[in-house]
């Protein structure tokens, strides 16, 4: 499973570094954090590095209000459905594919979609449009936008109703974009776990690519289902979906957290930098520090035997050690069968309960952003998902 960047505010100077250390890898960038005169050439400068670069068009809203994304030249002005029309469109994909994906090197072509907020007849012919539309235009690779509210996604009959819609129509893949109940950062429904899982395995075995965005480190359940690609950012805007992020400040868009989060990728939970200090104080900070291949020199340090808290290690060294070990996880988990993956996922799952129960008896607590607190629901949906889908998976593994 690949691992994209999730462009979020902020993030240009980021991705820019990922793309001189990798000299490879793939971004979404982000049209609410970047003016169309200066996304072109940035995606350009990417290119050159050897980093991909697609746009997500984020028409998820029609009441968005960020300046810089209704300001771009394919937004379409008065964008309510009873307006949808061919024509419209057809604006819409070529201003995209014009001004935008014709200027830089994209492996796919994201179609723009809103918010699905039931499954219907109308959705229905939302869609039939707009892949008559593709149809009739030169658009390689299309991916079209899915973007669900949590409402959807927990019922089992609207989720099989859209793969059934889905599959009527010819098209290279799907950007998942799926919004969690609550607007909670980790997800602690099982149902909701368990039907996007379900979801993405479905349009697999239907020969369809899926990437899903912004994403967490709790997504990498998804690789049972041998999803693609999950991207994710820097602030939690862009590692769970949120209408908000379109139309008022959020985190990390006109200020920025005051807490440093130190992500442990054995423990699959972040912890702010004080708890690193109680990890200290009874000689279990080792049970924190991550494998020798997640390490760079600034994670080191927090390592080295000084107080955590007294290393300088500030909000961006945090963001890039996040990004760098879930790219490093993303790209582990997938094997050459499905029961090996799903056994590699299992243990990866199970064992970050084993070691953050133990720092959590100890003291050593990660708050909202603690893995123990979605863990039932996570192996919930897991295991459902091998009872449910196990057995064709295991036959078409290999095509998938």
């Amino acid at each position: 499973m690949d691992f994209y960047i999730q462009q979020a505010h902020g993030m240009q100077t980021i991705i820019s570094e990922f793309a001189e250390k990798w000299k490879s890898g793939t971004v979404i960038l982000s049209p609410t954090d970047m003016d169309q005169k200066r996304l072109v050439p940035y995606a350009q400068s990417l290119n050159k590095k050897g980093m991909k670069t697609v746009i997500d068009p984020q028409c998820y809203s029609f009441h968005a209000s960020k300046n810089k994304l209704i300001s771009q030249s394919y937004w379409i002005n008065n964008y309510v459905t009873s307006l949808f029309d061919s024509e419209s469109i057809r604006w819409q994909l070529h201003e995209l594919k014009s001004k935008y994906y014709d200027n830089f090197d994209s492996p796919f072509f994201i179609v723009p979609f809103p918010l699905i907020t039931d499954v219907n007849e109308m959705i229905y012919s939302m869609l039939e449009l707009y892949f008559t539309c593709i149809d009739s235009m030169d658009i390689n690779n299309p991916y079209i936008s899915i973007p669900l509210c949590s409402d959807v996604i927990i019922d089992e009959k609207k989720m099989h109703l859209l793969l059934e819609y889905l599959e009527m129509f010819a098209f290279k893949g799907i950007y998942l974009v799926p919004a969690h109940p609550g607007g909670n950062y980790l997800v602690d429904n099982p149902v909701w776990l368990a039907n996007i899982m379900d979801f993405c395995a479905g349009v697999k075995l239907s020969g369809k690519k899926v990437v899903v965005g912004y994403s967490n480190h709790q997504s990498l359940i998804l690789g049972v289902a041998k999803v693609d690609a999950i991207a994710s950012g820097n602030f939690l805007n862009s590692r769970s979906f949120s209408l908000e992020k379109f139309s008022v400040p959020l985190e990390g868009d006109n200020f920025r957290n005051k807490s440093i989060w130190f992500y442990s990728p054995q423990t699959l939970s972040e912890y702010q930098i004080l708890y690193l200090d109680m990890a200290r104080k009874i000689g279990s900070l080792e049970k924190l520090k991550p494998a020798e291949f997640f390490l760079f020199e600034e994670v080191t340090a927090l390592f080295s035997g000084a107080q955590p808290t007294s290393v300088n290690f500030p909000e961006r060294f945090a963001f890039v050690h996040y990004l760098n070990s879930l790219k490093i996880q993303s790209e582990q988990l997938v094997l050459d069968t499905f029961e090996k993956t799903y056994a590699n996922i299992k243990l990866l799952f199970e064992s970050a309960q084993v070691i953050a129960s133990e720092l959590h008896d100890q003291g050593v607590r990660a708050k909202n952003r603690d893995y123990l607190t979605v863990y039932d629901a996570t192996m919930s949906a897991i295991d459902q998902f091998g009872l449910n889908r196990g057995l064709v998976m295991k036959v078409d593994w290999d095509n998938l």
